[in-house]
């Protein structure tokens, strides 16, 4: 009997000892989270973790940094705010039923508020099992957010996926699914957003990069701008993304796709754009990346988080481009109201040093390059008008800020003016052989490879610098 009673004792101390080792295990697991996000661009402002015996809160506030899009302030950076708050319970016996290491449900708060309202019965829940692998588990229901003088009304679809981690977050599987989300002022619908979805596998290379792929899709998007001027209805879009390694060289193809798109009446697409990008070497690639890591760890202020930038890429420069990076566009097209517009793009450096980086000579020497495009003339028109059109609007108004009194043309000029310059550049490029006219279509071909420019077949000669100072 004794025996037994003793027994139980030791069994029942074990029990009471274990959630204070399992907080020790959690609370440094949860740090490892904090630290993951400080490094991909979120400033940690501040951050609180309360660790109990059988439990733990957790309060952190971080800070990001976006482009402010008011053109009055050049580099302008705007603020958001959040704050993660999260309730953890300790192992073994978890709420959600079975064992584990902890189970950790947190809330989200922007500027200080609920992003949801209080009954809202939101589930973004983490669960860490004995190995230190996991699941995050997330299910919003849908619901509507009031508009108040900060925001506008927000139609929230719902929200749900699932994020499966393995004890060193060396390989993460991700699903996200939200059906439809909109965007308020009155009764005007400003954006509206329907059947999000991303699914993407990554894991942790031996080099120390994140590679992997993934999908996202959106079957539409509709925007329409304050002054109702211009309407954007973009349906079915996706983007593929794939990344691998072949020996020590990393490469990546991206491809990007379009059903449509009615852009204030005019009807665009199908349209597909395939990139790729080859021989990145993984240890140049890992060494930018810690940099940049360092960089943020740092919390420098904005103007010298840039030169620190640039300063890594150049210190990585010389291995870089010893690798002969290659960038393409292996394929694009995109049928427009004016007919079919395809081409493509390649450019690689073919033993290029780092030290002929000054030196344009040796640059286009040891460039490759291919470029072939394709579109009605119609279309050229439209587009070199409309850029005629934007700058005389653009040097109108930066006139007008200095005070000067400009004449404005009237709408009928400006179209005419726009339409003479076009036709006037078309002509030049026709003329020198840039373009070549077949029935109703416009083409070009060029390739550059030993130092020497083709263009539909014709050599063009190209500038040396210092030949003009040499004469």
């Amino acid at each position: 009997m004794k025996k037994f009673a003793v027994l139980f004792v030791l069994i029942v101390a074990a029990l009471l000892a274990i959630p204070g080792y399992v907080g020790h295990q959690v609370e440094a697991r949860y740090q490892v989270l904090v630290a993951r996000l400080e490094m991909s661009g979120f400033q940690v402002a501040k951050h609180i973790y309360q660790r109990g015996w059988f439990g733990a809160n957790a309060e952190t506030d971080f800070v990001l940094p976006i482009p402010a899009p008011d053109a009055d302030i050049p580099d302008n950076i705007k603020e958001v705010g959040f704050s993660i708050h999260s309730d953890i319970v300790h192992g073994p016996l978890m709420p959600a039923g079975g064992i584990g290491l902890a189970e950790i449900n947190t809330r989200i708060l922007v500027d200080g508020e609920n992003v949801f309202p209080e009954d809202y019965p939101a589930k973004i829940q983490i669960r860490v099992s004995w190995n230190g692998a996991g699941e995050t588990l997330v299910d919003l229901p849908a619901t509507v957010i009031p508009s108040n003088e900060n925001r506008p009304r927000i139609d929230f679809g719902g929200m749900s996926g699932q994020m499966l981690f393995n004890a060193g977050f060396s390989k993460i599987d991700t699903t996200m699914a939200l059906p439809g989300l909109s965007v308020s002022e009155g009764e005007a619908k400003r954006m509206v957003l329907q059947g999000v979805r991303a699914d993407s596998k990554s894991w942790l290379d031996e080099s120390g990069l994140m590679l992997g792929g993934g999908v996202f899709e959106v079957d539409r998007f509709e925007l329409v701008m304050i002054d109702d001027l211009t309407s954007i209805v973009l349906q079915e879009i996706g983007a593929d993304v794939d990344s691998g390694k072949q020996g020590e060289n990393v490469s990546g193809t991206i491809t990007c796709r379009l059903k449509s798109a009615d852009i204030n009446g005019d009807l665009y697409g199908p349209a597909i754009l395939e990139m790729s990008m080859g021989n990145l070497p993984a240890e140049v690639l890992v060494n930018i990346q810690q940099g940049m890591e360092e960089i943020q760890r740092q919390k420098l202020p904005q103007q010298q988080q840039a030169f620190a930038a640039m300063s890594v890429l150049m210190s990585n420069g010389p291995r870089l481009i010893k690798s002969d990076p290659k960038f393409s566009i292996d394929r694009f097209s995109v049928k427009t109201p004016q007919g079919d517009v395809e081409g493509r793009f390649s450019v690689q450096s073919i033993g290029l040093l780092w030290k002929e980086i000054a030196n344009m000579q040796a640059i286009v020497q040891k460039l490759e390059a291919e470029a072939e495009l394709k579109m009605p003339e119609s279309f050229f028109r439209f587009l070199f008008a409309q850029q005629v059109r934007n700058q005389v609007v653009q040097q109108i108004e930066m006139r007008r800020q200095m005070g000067e009194e400009v004449e404005v043309p009237e709408p009928h000029e400006l179209d005419a003016m726009a339409d003479a310059a076009a036709e006037e550049q078309l002509q030049r490029l026709l003329f020198q052989e840039v373009l070549i006219r077949d029935g109703t279509m416009l083409s070009t071909q060029a390739s550059l490879s030993s130092g020497l420019l083709s263009v539909n077949g014709k050599a063009i000669p190209l500038p040396v610098p210092g030949a003009a100072q040499a004469q």
